[in-house]
């Protein structure tokens, strides 16, 4: 069962197009299945994040025509959207827990402050790979 709205978020933002880029390749995807499943297109709500002392102008006065393209494009798959600026640094917390389906970070540092529990038996991998045993997938998880 699809939910009837998709959260996606942009992490650092900033002003430039690749927002736009992401969120269209994320809705492409779900018209897609969408279209191929017969299911109703969901609502989206977008999550523009940033530092406060970046200027994000030119992202939220681009969003008109964003809108106005994804209507050309998709028609009357296109049902609400919703876009919402959220400051702040995402090395802390910014969302609810489990609040959100998609979350993207382009052009940015991300590190862990602290490694999870169990990583002991992931032997020659840095992160999660096809030879890393199920546990270590779940300790990452569990992060969240």
């Amino acid at each position: 069962m699809a939910p009837a709205c998709v959260k996606v978020a942009d992490l650092g933002c900033s002003s430039g197009p690749n927002t736009f880029h992401t969120i269209s390749q994320v809705i492409d995807t779900i018209h897609g299945i969408c279209k191929r499943e017969e299911l109703q297109f969901p609502e989206f709500e977008v999550l523009l994040n940033d530092l406060p002392d970046n200027d994000c102008n030119y992202v939220f006065k681009s969003i008109p025509d964003f809108i106005e393209r994804l209507k050309k494009e998709k028609g009357d798959m296109v049902q609400e959207r919703c876009f919402i600026g959220v400051a702040g640094s995402f090395y802390g917390r910014l969302f609810p827990t489990r609040s959100l389906h998609f979350v993207n970070s382009s052009y940015v540092l991300n590190w862990l402050t602290k490694l999870p529990v169990g990583l002991e038996n992931n032997k020659g991998n840095v992160y999660m790979a096809r030879s890393s045993p199920p546990n270590v997938f779940q300790a990452y998880a569990d992060q969240f």
